[in-house]
């Protein structure tokens, strides 16, 4: 695999990949779903270079960027990231390997059969360079999972309410559960996954009852009072109320519906409109 600056414009290099194969390939060589649907869906119709076959098939090289950007997806030079350590073959800590073993393992299941397409891609990809991978002692994408976990066990088993005591429900690799709720604020702040609804909008509560003209205002509608809410939902616990509505009259029906709740189903349209900016 050859490495080269490449320039859309004096004075603005991009680094990228440069191949220099030359042939065509079907989706019929590779394993992979994702290469045989980019060939299928970004090929033309063509022979094959390996098989000699009329079909759709696309350069390899389009190809090989793919499998190069996975490459270095997964994989890192461990001189970046990896203390030095004469004890170890490559000089390195961790799980560090020549692209000869990553290739030889298979890493990407790539099993392709057909031997001078082989040798052909693997000619293109190989380098001189170790390869480590990236996020090999655990990624902030698992430690993000493991504490998640750590907070449902905590709310359900220890303390529903009282999770935010500090170092109380810490462990040896996580710190303590509440965290999990600052990482999803950073999360929805950065992602500005906050709406603002405009004046106007109609918002619909539905609630499902026995008695057909059990329901006949607002008040009989809302949320109930504390003290008869007996029932623990998904986002409270029994005791405490919470007021559901959507702006989809579809969804709040899905939301309230149940075999158990009564056959009469009153639904206001809207229940409120919003009336503060």
């Amino acid at each position: 695999m050859a490495w080269i600056k490449r320039f859309h414009k004096p004075g603005d290099p991009e680094e990228g990949y440069y191949f220099d194969v030359g042939t065509f390939v079907c989706r019929g060589h590779f394993k992979d779903n994702f290469l045989n649907n980019y060939i299928k869906r970004n090929g033309d119709r063509g022979t094959c270079s390996y098989c000699k076959r009329r079909r759709r098939v696309i350069e390899l090289e389009a190809v090989l960027e793919l499998i190069a950007i996975g490459l270095d997806y997964i994989y890192e030079d461990p001189a970046n990231t990896r203390y030095l350590n004469k004890e170890t073959t490559y000089g390195y800590d961790g799980d560090v390997q020549p692209f000869d073993e990553i290739w030889r393992d298979d890493s990407f299941d790539l099993r392709i059969e057909d031997e001078k397409l082989y040798e052909d891609v693997k000619d293109q990809l190989q380098k001189d360079e170790l390869y480590c991978k990236r996020d090999e002692f655990g990624s902030h994408e698992d430690y993000l999972h493991d504490l998640w976990s750590h907070f449902k066990e905590v709310l359900r088993h220890k303390a529903r309410f009282v999770f935010h005591f500090p170092n109380t429900f810490s462990q040896w690799n996580l710190s303590e559960p509440v965290k999990i709720l600052d990482q999803v604020q950073f999360t929805i702040i950065k992602q500005n996954m906050i709406k603002e609804l405009p004046i106007g909008t109609n918002l619909y509560r539905a609630r499902q009852h026995k008695i057909v003209n059990e329901v006949d205002g607002a008040p009989k509608i809302a949320s109930l009072p504390n003290h008869l809410n007996k029932a623990a939902g998904r986002m409270n616990a029994a005791g405490i109320s919470l007021f559901y509505c959507s702006n989809y009259k579809d969804l709040t029906v899905k939301e309230v519906v149940s075999k158990k709740g009564g056959a009469t189903l009153t639904i206001l349209q809207p229940f409120l409109k919003i009336i503060i900016s």
